[in-house]
């Protein structure tokens, strides 16, 4: 999912590393949070890619191995998207806080 955020540019793979991103293949780095739970049991999750070639950020929503198509679908309005993009947001606020990302203007 494309987003308004862009990485900075003085972001190293130092960086992304020590924030918990695992380096997955041709310049991405990536990184796993949950993002609902049912039952204290992650049910759904987001990974975060970060590529350093491109300074690309983009972040994708999964459930049981495969797109969570819902939280895509902008006519859904459930609690459960609404958690998820609680937790997104969370999540990226951190990674402003961390010099990791940024707002695009």
């Amino acid at each position: 999912m494309n987003t308004n955020f862009k990485v900075n540019k003085a972001v190293t793979k130092l960086m992304l590393i020590n924030y918990g991103f695992r380096y997955k293949d041709s310049g991405d780095y990536k990184l796993y949070i949950p993002v609902y739970k049912y039952n204290d049991i992650t049910t759904t999750y987001a990974y975060f890619y970060i590529n350093l070639e491109d300074m690309t950020f983009t972040y994708d929503i999964r459930n049981n191995g495969t797109t969570y198509y819902p939280f895509y679908d902008k006519s859904i309005s459930s609690k459960v998207n609404i958690i998820i993009k609680e937790n997104i947001e969370n999540e990226i606020n951190k990674m402003i806080k961390k010099g990791i990302l940024k707002v695009q203007k």
